[in-house]
């Protein structure tokens, strides 16, 4: 049952690796096979028939405006064909904006103006390499764990107990973390920039697009739609009493 605990401790810290150093090892073509093809590419090599003109300029427009407002340097801008309402961003030093087609397509004017200012948070607070390093030492401390208990000698039934243990730990952690960092996200396009309202319509349109159930927001580590919306409506209402 150790070797059990063993293969996941590898596999915990590995999986951390390869998704800190991902951009990295996406440029040589041998490690690039470790990583699915998002096919996301730059917004400069999306045609006209792919993405309409006036989307890449309300794209390009709304970043400009916003990093000038925030102080923030332009991100490079990139886009994916997926047509849900998805967007991200990564990058330790140099930072990628990653807006899906979906979200260029269907979502208003303020909505977009919302995202893009929610995402501009996590570059604000720089948390792509928060979430990598908080990702790795939490891996690396199920290793220490599972170190300690090489040379114990316990019934399986206890090695299945802890390893179960562990395992809800670190998800648990992971979804703290990622839960704090949205909340930071929607913090700054709230107080920075103003736009607690309009990040709202912004989530409520996108869950209704994509149909993303409260289950699959948590297990993919975010913090429900619901409690981000009551945060926002709390501060819009202060805000306005103020």
């Amino acid at each position: 049952m150790k070797w059990i605990l063993l293969f996941f401790a590898i596999w915990n810290v590995a999986g951390a690796l390869l998704r800190a150093f991902r951009i990295l090892l996406e440029r040589f073509p041998l490690t690039r096979r470790l990583y699915p093809d998002r096919n996301t590419r730059p917004l400069d090599r999306i045609t006209a028939l792919e993405l309409s003109p006036a989307a890449k300029a309300r794209y390009r427009g709304i970043v400009r405006d916003l990093c000038r407002k925030a102080s923030l340097a332009e991100p490079e801008l990139l886009c994916s064909p997926k047509t849900a309402m998805l967007a991200g961003t990564r990058g330790w030093r140099r930072h990628e904006l990653h807006l899906s087609h979906g979200i260029l397509s269907h979502a208003g004017h303020e909505e977009l103006l919302a995202v893009i200012a929610h995402e501009l948070g996590h570059i604000y607070y720089r948390h792509f390499a928060a979430l990598r390093i908080a990702e790795i030492l939490g891996s690396l401390l199920y290793a220490r764990v599972v170190f300690a208990l090489w040379h114990t000698s316990l019934p399986w039934y206890q090695y299945l107990g802890l390893w179960s243990l562990l395992d809800f730990s670190l998800s648990l952690f992971r979804l703290a973390a990622g839960s704090v960092t949205e909340l930071m996200a929607d913090h700054f396009a709230a107080h920075k920039l103003g736009m607690a309202a309009e990040l709202s319509r912004g989530l409520i349109r996108a869950q209704c697009f994509n149909g993303a159930t409260e289950f699959t927001q948590i297990t993919h580590f975010y913090p429900t739609v619901n409690l981000r919306v009551r945060l926002l409506a709390r501060y819009a209402r202060t805000v306005a009493a103020a």
